[in-house]
């Protein structure tokens, strides 16, 4: 299973530009790992996400974010956080999902990327989140 079968690779590949301003400079990520099959996951399904479930995922963001940014957030230590002033909405980029769907087919536990960047976002942040269910 490839997830970017019908990419255009020069778009990341070929784009010195795109990976410049990243702390390593490059290569870009879908160079790196586009071609790799999930053999390191284990019952590993991609799902496809439907406009219902990318709502819902904003919503609970958002919701979140907003309490933080009015101060009602509470810290590890149980005092309300210090409310955030600027903290912008979350929402959804099409590519920057297309590219988090490649790095989670990989399965590759790795913290770091060099480079996430597209031509709309050139600093991404990544934050990963494993879910583990019982059988």
């Amino acid at each position: 299973m490839k997830v970017y079968d019908k990419i255009d690779l020069n778009k990341y590949c070929s784009d010195d530009k795109l990976c410049s301003q990243t702390e390593s400079g490059g290569p870009h990520i879908i160079c790196q790992y586009l071609d790799i099959e999930p053999k390191a996951c284990m019952n590993f399904r991609a799902y496809d996400l439907t406009k219902k479930h990318v709502t819902n995922i904003l919503n609970r963001f958002n919701v979140l974010r907003a309490k933080a940014a009015n101060g009602e957030a509470l810290g590890k230590d149980g005092v309300f956080l210090p409310k955030a002033y600027g903290l912008m909405r979350v929402f959804w980029d099409s590519e920057l999902a297309g590219i988090a769907k490649l790095i989670t087919s990989t399965c590759i536990k790795a913290h770091q990327y060099d480079c996430v960047a597209t031509s709309k976002f050139f600093f991404v942040s990544i934050m990963l989140m494993l879910s583990l269910r019982p059988k």
